[in-house]
């Protein structure tokens, strides 16, 4: 199996072409992952050492850089899956309105990360 069949079935790219199922890329890839970003984040945010204040940080910037990037790629898959699905309707339209309200989480972290790097960059 050469590289570009192997991307082609890799999982990023099926849930960015929509070739999850909805159910699957809303609640496995959706909720479950973002969840567990949002639970990490927040236990490096509780640490208080100075000695690991630093390290912490850098961490939480990293995986808010992650979630920005993963939830382009959620709400791009999620709607495209949503636009497969032949269930019921309210199911589509709940999906979208969730991917409407990720995409202004990512505008909002791209924001805070526009924040963060120009803070960075003129303390240097």
């Amino acid at each position: 199996m050469d590289i570009k069949q192997e991307r082609k079935h890799s999982w990023v790219s099926q849930l960015w072409l929509g070739e999850i199922p909805l159910a699957k890329a809303f609640w496995l890839y959706g909720v479950l992952v973002f969840s567990a970003v949002y639970g990490i984040v927040a236990e490096l945010d509780t640490v208080t050492s100075p000695r690991f204040a630093h390290a912490a940080s850098a961490l939480m910037d990293a995986f808010t850089c992650l979630d920005i990037a993963y939830g382009i790629i959620w709400s791009v898959g999620v709607w495209r899956s949503s636009n497969k699905y032949s269930g019921q309707r309210v199911w589509n339209l709940l999906a979208k309105v969730a991917v409407f309200f990720q995409v202004i989480t990512v505008i909002q972290g791209l924001s805070l990360f526009t924040h963060i790097a120009t803070g960075y960059l003129r303390s240097k």
